[in-house]
């Protein structure tokens, strides 16, 4: 299997993560022709498999980010391009898709400028009036 992807800043109105969980601010992106063309290719239920692998491929790279290891978030990822024979074994054809997925974008992210967010916290101080 041959992967073609672009990781691009998701653009929308927030794109600072409301929560810890970082796959919630992920987006994964497959072309339609892409799915058609797999399903002609594998098979409807094996093309399914096949994309599923290929979200958990994006979901784990991007779970250990390239600066210190912390989670890439807010980021969208679209599938370009995907080149599968039909010849293809189903086993292989499916460790090889989330395999391929992890090793194009931990190849992206290392030469990124990626940020390491500060965490923000509204904190409200109270004086009393004696102490003013």
């Amino acid at each position: 299997a041959a992967i073609s992807l672009t990781i691009s800043p998701m653009i929308n109105e927030a794109v600072v993560p409301t929560s810890m969980e970082s796959s919630q601010n992920v987006a994964v992106n497959i072309n339609a022709s892409i799915e058609s063309d797999l399903e002609r290719k594998l098979g409807q239920k094996m093309a399914q498999v096949f994309l599923e692998e290929i979200e958990d491929g994006v979901r784990n790279a991007l779970s250990c980010g390239p600066s210190l290891g912390y989670p890439l978030v807010a980021v969208e990822v679209s599938i370009d391009s995907l080149d599968v024979t039909s010849s293809t074994q189903a086993v292989t054809c499916n460790a090889a898709a989330g395999q391929c997925t992890t090793q194009a974008i931990q190849g992206c992210t290392e030469d990124s400028c990626s940020q390491i967010l500060e965490p923000i916290v509204k904190v409200t101080i109270r004086v009393p009036n004696d102490y003013m």
